[in-house]
């Protein structure tokens, strides 16, 4: 049949589109690239009309996820082909077997019906992938924040930062520069830090490459994290515990009768610290955010948004602790609610990574 249409290309009034989806850096696009596809281009060229779609271009991956739903497709494939607008083809093995089939069946459409016209894309699932997509990013990114916040690890910071802030006598002018100028850091640095390793994958070649591996990778630790949460439930002792030299050394310089602008820059200084140590633990929540950010976020604005966001809530817990102290709130009173409530947080946190791990298990 298909010898046929190279003779009569005429016949087919419309041309069959052929979309192909798939990245630069797919070892398994680039195969089909130098051997089937120049062999279907050059036995149909004539009837077929063929799209490249970079999946990392927002557009390109939101109209294969429209196809996949429509199709009922999976999402563990680096390349998809969707002939006629009526067959998702997905992986290497099922192309090379049934592409050239297809095209057939859908030049057969055209020679029983030449006035035969390809249904139109699937737009209203498109929008819909869209809205479903944004919603799950946004969500995770406040919920990621938030128990950040106030994860196990970060309770140890809270508990000292409200001991520093009670416990020295020191004037209220003094007090407040330090508390703003750790807070600052600590915004600072956390974003800083985000805004670094954004930077760095999508500028690692291998990353680029083996961005599903990744994501996988990404996902199984979060299980381990959620797993090893869990198995210390049980557990009084913080995870992460500042070292008695380094309180020390901070107590000392607040009760040294430094001016305003010095203990504003000891606050800086002691919030870049803490924040280094601190995200040694709570890393392990902020990495797999950054990654659905990168999949999910359409544009660079949108990238920037959700990491201040996500900053944000990460240090709200820290500007509600200098609230409440300034209206009395004491280090003994957030400690007996952290041996309170350990338990209901270690539990939230471990959730959130089961939660997040399925969300990179689907979107790899």
């Amino acid at each position: 049949m298909k010898y046929l249409l190279l003779l009569f290309p005429t016949l087919c009034l419309a041309r069959i589109p052929v979309d192909f989806f798939g990245t630069a850096g797919c070892d398994t696009c680039q195969r089909l690239k130098t051997t089937l596809i120049p062999e279907i281009l050059e036995t149909y060229g004539p009837d077929i009309a063929w799209t490249d779609h970079d999946i990392t271009v927002e557009n390109s991956l939101l109209l294969l996820l429209a196809y996949r739903t429509q199709f009922h497709g999976h999402a563990n494939e680096p390349v998809s082909i969707v002939i006629d607008r009526a067959t998702l083809l997905q992986g290497e093995a099922p192309i090379r077997a049934h592409l050239s089939e297809e095209i057939d069946t859908a030049l057969q459409r055209r020679l029983e019906n030449p006035a035969y016209q390809p249904p139109p894309p699937p737009e209203t699932t498109l929008q819909h992938a869209h809205t479903l997509r944004q919603t799950f990013t946004w969500s995770a990114v406040i919920l990621g924040g938030l128990l950040d916040g106030i994860n196990p690890c970060a309770l140890t910071t809270l508990i000292f930062f409200l001991s520093l802030l009670t416990l020295t006598r020191t004037p209220t002018r003094t007090r407040l520069h330090f508390t703003l100028g750790f807070i600052l850091a600590t915004f600072l640095l956390y974003t800083l830090l985000g805004f670094g390793l954004i930077r760095l994958l999508t500028h690692i070649p291998l990353f680029q490459q083996f961005r599903t591996l990744f994501i996988y990778l990404i996902a199984l630790l979060l299980l381990l994290a959620a797993l090893t949460t869990l198995l210390t439930l049980n557990r009084k002792a913080p995870l992460l515990a500042l070292p008695d030299t380094f309180r020390q050394r901070i107590r000392r310089t607040l009760t040294s009768g430094l001016r305003a602008p010095a203990a504003l820059l000891s606050g800086l200084t002691s919030g870049l610290l803490v924040t280094l140590l601190e995200s040694v633990c709570t890393g392990q929540g902020y990495i797999p955010v950054l990654t659905l950010i990168l999949r999910h976020a359409p544009t660079n604005a949108h990238i920037w948004a959700m990491l201040l966001l996500y900053n944000l809530l990460f240090i709200l817990p820290l500007i509600l602790v200098a609230i409440l102290c300034h209206f009395g709130l004491k280090a003994i009173d957030l400690a007996a609610f952290s041996r309170r409530h350990l338990r209901l947080l270690k539990i939230l946190t471990a959730l959130f990574f089961i939660l997040l791990a399925t969300l990179l298990f689907l979107i790899g």
